[in-house]
């Protein structure tokens, strides 16, 4: 009897192995899910708190950064065009019409190519990725960091039966969370302010704060502290900048497109307080212990060597080349310590624009990574650190 019991529980296995084959490809997971069971989502239903001082600086700032500076690249340009009613409300300082986009940051697509964790993701008619993609991303992301903070086994296939791998596919997650966060020393819960969509909504998880809270631990590790200073080139909507926060990273500034640059401030004001938010053109220097959002060409400002860690994380290969060029001729010259890229590279074509790949840009300079290894997060994305000082220190320009 026990026989034929194995028997058939290996069968089912294989017909959810089969089952799930959906899951291995055209996604960006980093586990084949299969038989991963799917937790709720769940949305919040909260007013957002921003002032109405607040919001009339968020105003300001955008007229100035949109004033100075013009969005280039086909990517962004497409993207900024589909925003016209909240750039409007921007505009036309409209303060009833903003509340409402905010209320509904992460409900709506207005975050289209920031994340995923919008709607966009949830809604099973518009998500470009397999069924069910939210709820697999984010236990995947959540697995992913616990393997990566050693608090997860990396499971092995080929030493695992079917029914263990599908088994460890199947995580508790209030008790991985928890050690994954007793690790990192911060939350990586999501805020409530947008009403995001999350898996368990005691815990809150969700791909991006997951996500993301790897890239700061990176920092850290690297040796970020209290008295950093750190830039960050294309901040999504805010999401590592709030959990550097939380880390005690809050020497931080993210360079961003002025109506991105909007939504970011308008994220983390919402999110750990309007007084801990600095906007575009609200200040000339550098302020200490803030999170300051700016527009690109603030970079030009920065003195040489200020900079003790550059992050970017999916954004510089889709720049036109020569904005990418520009960058990277900064990058070097107001870092005085290390650029931790994370990035794809597969230089796809959209529409005129030929993306780059990181790791070519800083060779056209004759630098080369001191560490470069595929990204523990997400499938086809690759992690590269440059040792600015080291690689500068040396007559050739490599290590």
């Amino acid at each position: 009897m026990n026989f034929v019991r194995k028997k058939i529980r290996k069968r089912y296995y294989k017909y959810l192995r089969w089952r799930d084959r959906g899951r291995y490809f055209g996604t960006n997971f980093t586990h084949p899910l299969i038989a991963t069971q799917l937790p709720d989502i769940h949305t919040s239903e909260i007013d957002t708190p921003l002032s109405d001082d607040f919001l009339g600086q968020l105003c300001r700032s955008y007229a100035l950064s949109a004033n100075n500076y013009k969005t280039s690249g086909n990517i962004w340009l497409q993207l900024e065009g589909k925003k016209s009613g909240y750039i409007a409300a921007l505009e036309e300082h409209s303060f009833a019409q903003l509340r409402v986009i905010f209320n509904r940051l992460l409900k709506d697509d207005l975050l289209e190519g920031m994340g995923h964790a919008e709607a966009l993701f949830v809604d099973e008619a518009k998500n470009p990725y397999c069924r069910n993609y939210f709820q697999l991303r984010t236990i995947d992301a959540l697995m992913s960091l616990g393997e990566a903070l050693g608090v997860y086994a990396a499971p092995n296939a080929i030493q695992m039966s079917l029914g263990g791998y599908i088994e460890h596919m199947n995580p508790d997650t209030s008790r991985l969370t928890e050690k994954i966060e007793t690790a990192l020393g911060f939350s990586i819960g999501m805020p409530k302010f947008g009403n995001p969509p999350v898996i368990d909504t005691n815990l809150r998880l969700n791909p991006d704060s997951i996500r993301h809270a790897y890239t700061i631990h990176r920092l850290k590790v690297l040796g970020a502290d209290e008295n950093t200073r750190i830039l960050e080139i294309g901040g999504g909507y805010g999401m590592a900048a709030l959990l550097a926060h939380r880390a005690g990273l809050r020497n931080y500034m993210i360079l961003d497109i002025p109506y991105v640059a909007s939504l970011q401030g308008a994220y983390l004001g919402g999110s750990i307080g309007e007084d801990r938010v600095v906007l575009a053109g609200a200040a000339s220097e550098w302020m200490e212990d803030s999170i300051q959002i700016a527009s690109p060409d603030r970079i030009d400002q920065l003195p040489d060597r200020f900079i003790d860690f550059v992050v970017n994380t999916d954004s510089i290969p889709e720049m036109p080349h020569t904005v990418a060029q520009d960058y990277i001729s900064s990058i070097l010259r107001i870092c005085q310590g290390v650029f931790l890229s994370i990035n794809q590279e597969s230089k796809t074509v959209h529409g005129d624009l030929q993306q780059g790949a990181v790791r070519e840009l800083m060779a056209e300079r004759g630098y080369a990574p001191s560490h470069r290894f595929r990204h523990w997060l997400e499938q086809g994305y690759v992690e590269e650190v440059f040792n600015i000082a080291a690689l500068q220190g040396d007559a050739g320009g490599r290590e």
